[in-house]
């Protein structure tokens, strides 16, 4: 019910039910169910972007699990943890957990399919996020042929992955990369997932700008934001601020262009209370966040 309501966009309803769960799990003093509910409440707050909170959790629920000895559980538990470690720019221990569970996923005669499209995803977004583009793209080319049709959710933050590194390859390969996160902006429509089509919707933004159509840009990116907005994803939301920033000033829409970069900087100082400074400290050091705030700051100097 929790995942349902996630995928929906209802993390209100969601937190209810974890938090019931969690309830349910103490009283009962049963370990299995209390590592679920920190399993389940970890990821909910991958949802959300509140990525210190979410460690805490998944790092309860490892622990049950490595106790336990469930080779399944740890191993999907160490993916999330990986992924959010990323997130945050802790890239060393983010790629030695995903390393553990990749192992896991590939072990003979015990291979786990989703865990390792989930591991190779984690890679691909980690490869995206040191401005490594050629890495992140073959990485990401692996998950949609490992994810075939099984996996459209991954599929479809594959081909983003893949859009941007395109995007960013330079103005040869521009119109490749608007063409392939329009195609993951499609897929997207598919998941009644609102925050995954908002991302798809965001990396369509910023292949739109790359390319040079910063109207459409502009439009996409604004959808993308008032979604993040609505689900509280800070993180996504000033990135997609920012593109709408960049797309009006293109655009000689100067008014238009401060407000967004204003309220982009606003966006992104609320991210050092929401997960405190040495997490904060952390996403700072990521390449493609250094590049992205080095933007920012010269397009609210040149206002």
């Amino acid at each position: 019910m929790a995942r349902a309501n996630l995928q929906k966009g209802d993390y209100a309803a969601a937190d209810k039910w974890n938090e019931e769960l969690m309830r349910l799990a103490l009283e009962s003093n049963d370990q299995s169910l209390i590592a679920r509910a920190h399993a389940e409440r970890g990821s909910a707050l991958i949802r959300e972007e509140k990525f210190t909170e979410a460690l805490d959790h998944l790092n309860q629920a490892y622990s049950i699990y490595n106790s336990q000895g469930i080779p399944r559980s740890m191993g999907y538990n160490l993916a999330s943890r990986g992924e959010v470690l990323g997130r945050l720019g802790r890239f060393d221990e983010a790629k030695a957990l995903l390393d553990q569970a990749t192992a896991i996923a590939n072990k003979p005669g015990g291979e786990l399919k989703r865990l390792s499209v989930e591991t190779q995803l984690a890679l691909a977004e980690i490869a995206l996020m040191q401005d490594n583009f050629a890495n992140a793209r073959a990485t990401a080319e692996k998950v949609v042929e490992l994810a075939g049709t099984e996996f459209k959710g991954s599929v479809t933050s594959a081909r983003i992955v893949i859009g941007l590194a395109e995007g960013y390859g330079g103005a040869k390969s521009a119109a490749a990369g608007k063409q392939t996160t329009s195609a993951a902006v499609e897929v997207a429509k598919q998941l009644n997932d609102p925050a995954q089509l908002a991302a798809a919707q965001s990396a369509f933004a910023a292949a739109l700008l790359l390319a040079g159509d910063s109207r459409s840009a502009a439009t996409n990116a604004v959808q993308a934001q008032e979604v993040f907005a609505r689900l509280g994803q800070s993180e996504s939301e000033w990135q997609a601020l920012l593109i709408a920033a960049q797309a009006s000033e293109n655009l000689g829409e100067k008014n238009q262009a401060r407000e967004y970069a204003m309220r982009a900087k606003d966006t992104f100082a609320k991210l050092e209370q929401r997960w405190g400074s040495e997490d904060y400290k952390s996403y700072l050091s990521r390449p493609d966040i250094q590049r992205l705030r080095k933007e920012l700051e010269q397009l609210i100097s040149s206002q």
